[in-house]
């Protein structure tokens, strides 16, 4: 796809970036919060260069434009069209991270139990009840979802777990979420805590964050956290590993794994595994820090090569 861009001649004929007139590339526009301090826009623009040089050897052009409040973009490859999600991914990213507490079916069952007593005496309107599957040992084979549940009835677990909330009978710091796995079948629904204190493992513990291949010679993020990481996490690994209880993996406000304890862990050092796809992208955001605000992308272009 071609587009006309207003911006590309700026590209083109910057002696800073000669390699886009070679090669083409991708311009990104880059909307940023209304009265951002300075110090946060140069911040982001450092961790911009710091993501996109541990991808591409091309020396990426990362500018700020005050007309816009943006920050504009341009990345020299000869694969633009292919690379466009992975850019996407790396631009926008904030690259937060966090690790939070299971919750358990027995610790809910409660709730499902008076959900379902509604839908029984007509109080909660559904056309059927979802099937889904649980299983009190799942963890103990490494299974640390929530529910199993078949496409079919993905869109009715989800009114399922609205009404819960709505009606309060789910605990105040509950909350749910869908496995990565988006084509996989059956899904997988994982539930988790909000902790109460206001304090979990957060990106300000992680002291440094690299992928490399594990034992098995699939590609892993290897993490160190900070003492008052460490700490934590050694809490959080002890209380759960009698039960056998997962704890859940957060990248970018996303769920990326949900590994059963085996073992309490201590020295804050952990291994996270996933799709191995994505894990040279988490390697790279959140080896370089996270970036002060969340910015949207408000324009995007292909510019072609010679």
């Amino acid at each position: 796809m071609k587009y006309i861009l207003l911006t590309v001649l700026i590209i083109i004929s910057s002696c800073q970036y000669p390699s886009f007139e070679k090669d083409g590339g991708i311009l990104f526009t880059l909307q940023i919060p209304n009265n951002t301090p300075q110090a946060d826009i140069d911040k982001a623009i450092d961790i911009y260069l710091q993501r996109i040089l541990a991808i591409t050897r091309n020396e990426p052009l990362v500018e700020y434009v005050n007309s816009k409040q943006a920050i504009q973009v341009g990345i020299a490859t000869k694969d633009a069209i292919d690379d466009l999600n992975l850019w996407r991914s790396v631009l926008t990213a904030t690259g937060t991270f966090k690790i939070l507490e299971n919750y358990s079916y027995e610790a809910v069952k409660e709730a499902f139990e008076k959900i379902n007593a509604d839908y029984t005496d007509g109080t909660f309107d559904l056309d059927t009840i979802p099937t889904f599957f649980i299983d009190d040992k799942a963890p103990f084979y490494g299974n640390a979802a929530l529910l199993t549940v078949f496409s079919q009835d993905t869109n009715r677990i989800k009114k399922v777990m609205a009404y819960g909330e709505s009606k309060g009978y789910f605990p105040n710091n509950f909350r749910w979420s869908w496995g990565q796995e988006e084509e996989a079948e059956p899904k997988y629904l994982y539930a988790y805590k909000l902790p109460q204190s206001g304090r979990f493992i957060n990106e300000t513990m992680v002291k440094n964050a690299k992928v490399k291949q594990n034992d098995y010679g699939m590609l892993a993020l290897n993490m160190e956290l900070n003492d008052e990481g460490a700490a934590i996490f050694e809490k959080m690994t002890t209380d759960a590993f009698p039960t056998a209880q997962p704890l859940h993996i957060f990248i970018d406000d996303k769920l990326v794994s949900s590994p059963v304890v085996q073992s309490p862990i201590t020295g804050g050092k952990l291994q996270v595994t996933g799709e191995e796809e994505n894990m040279a992208t988490w390697g790279t955001i959140m080896e370089y820090g996270s970036l002060p605000f969340r910015p949207v992308i408000v324009s995007e272009a292909i510019v072609e090569g010679k």
